[in-house]
């Protein structure tokens, strides 16, 4: 009798193109860990985020709408197996859930398309740009004031359509998804993180296990990239410290150069006019500690701007 897993995904075509990279993954390592032969079944899901297609998504409940349903089944024990990208799991993951395997990340950096071809820094004075991430938001902001942002929501396939068809003059888009879906001829430009800082973990694609499946973990550890997961560990600690969802005016990128880890970090206050960046350089042992010691540098600054708006 085979042994039959199930992995759990969205069911996006970009989150079921990431889960085949794990099905792939598992089904070329499971025969040298399990005695049965290892098959792999795709369980899809509509999450809560997928079926918002209007509004700010904090006010449904914020970042882990995208990952709600796949991880109450795994919590049931309705799948063996989630994955998901990394930017869309909350800083708390559910008590007995864990990550024990990372694929190794793909380009993180953002990118701008335009339906003209013109780069960001070219856009016409006043031109209208989509977007509803308030980090993507505030950044342009920051460089561009003059800009008109609008709320644009949807699918990779969605928002290219509608840049396309001239409902906004550009938007971003993360350059992994793009590259995992073949769509790279739509770019127009990468952003440098001097521009537009990454969102913490884009790029990532993790695969989450119940904590107490014991022979599961073991063999998912067995396959886990190690630089992408110091990385993970030192952004996912800055945005924990900082409280970080996606109505959290935040980002931050770690890479590993040589035997040293660099992890930038900026905050932004919700005008765009103010920024604050942070960087640290430590060992990949202090992954976690770098994550909170920058997050603690930035927080009490971020709060003091949200008071101020507040008040």
């Amino acid at each position: 009798m085979r042994k039959r897993l199930r992995l759990g995904s969205r069911a996006s075509i970009l989150a079921q193109r990431q889960a085949d990279l794990v099905k792939d993954l598992l089904n070329s390592h499971g025969h040298h860990h399990f005695q049965d032969f290892l098959e792999i079944e795709i369980v899809l899901f509509k999450t809560s985020g997928d079926l918002i297609q209007n509004g700010n998504l904090q006010e449904y409940g914020g970042k882990g709408l995208f990952t709600k349903e796949i991880e109450e089944a795994l919590s049931q024990g309705e799948i063996d197996l989630a994955v998901h990208s990394m930017k869309d799991v909350a800083s708390v993951v559910p008590e007995g859930l864990i990550f024990p395997c990372f694929l190794p990340r793909e380009d993180p950096h953002d990118v701008f398309i335009s339906k003209t071809g013109v780069r960001f820094d070219d856009l016409p004075q006043g031109a209208i740009l989509g977007t509803s991430s308030l980090r993507r938001k505030l950044q342009a902001l920051h460089r561009r004031p003059d800009l008109n942002v609008v709320s644009f929501r949807g699918n990779v396939d969605t928002r290219l359509r509608k840049v396309r068809e001239g409902l906004v003059d550009g938007t971003f888009l993360a350059l992994a998804g793009l590259r995992r879906l073949g769509l790279q001829e739509t770019i127009v430009e990468t952003l440098s993180p001097k521009i537009m800082l990454p969102a913490m973990t884009q790029g990532v694609i993790g695969i989450q296990c119940q904590e107490n499946n014991i022979e599961l973990y073991n063999f998912l550890r067995g396959l886990t990239h190690h630089p992408t997961e110091i990385c993970v560990r030192a952004e996912r600690a800055f945005a924990k410290t900082v409280s970080g969802t996606c109505n959290t005016p935040i980002a931050g990128f770690a890479e590993i150069k040589g035997e040293k880890l660099i992890l930038e970090a900026l905050i932004i206050s919700l005008d765009g006019q103010k920024i604050e960046r942070r960087i640290l350089e430590g060992s990949f042992e202090d992954a976690e500690k770098m994550g909170i010691e920058i997050g603690e540098q930035l927080k009490p600054i971020l709060e003091g701007w949200m008071t101020c708006v507040s008040s």
